[in-house]
């Protein structure tokens, strides 16, 4: 990481506090000013239909078991790797946790399977 990339980090964290500020500001403003019914998400949540969130969940439930299966995997095989460099007899004992990883991806696809026909498989 270098120098041109703390500046950038820096700035990222000065513009996220300065939009934070600004919302609670507003926030505050309509709270306090008896406007505070024009500070209501409440609408966004009614309008949209319930099958849409279904369809966020169900994208949520396989995307993020792949990714957590996939980053497990690799923390996983880079330890194992490691490993059998220093000790090459235990390359296959630890093969568990890969088998692991793989069931959480499995579960997930399992899980999308099982909502997209509605509860029955």
């Amino acid at each position: 990481m270098g120098y041109n990339d703390n500046i950038i980090a820096y700035h990222a964290y000065i513009i996220s506090y300065i939009v934070l500020f600004l919302l609670i500001l507003t926030g505050l403003f309509f709270i306090l000013s008896d406007e505070g019914y024009r500070f209501d998400i409440g609408w966004l949540l009614l309008a949209i239909p319930p099958d849409a969130w279904a369809f966020v969940g169900v994208g949520l439930s396989i995307s993020l078991s792949v990714v957590g299966a996939a980053t497990g995997i690799y923390i996983t095989g880079t330890s194992i790797l490691g490993g059998a460099v220093k000790a090459p007899r235990i390359k296959t004992k630890n093969l568990i946790s890969i088998i692991f990883c793989e069931a959480v991806a499995i579960y997930g696809i399992i899980m999308y399977r099982y909502s997209e026909h509605g509860g029955s498989i």
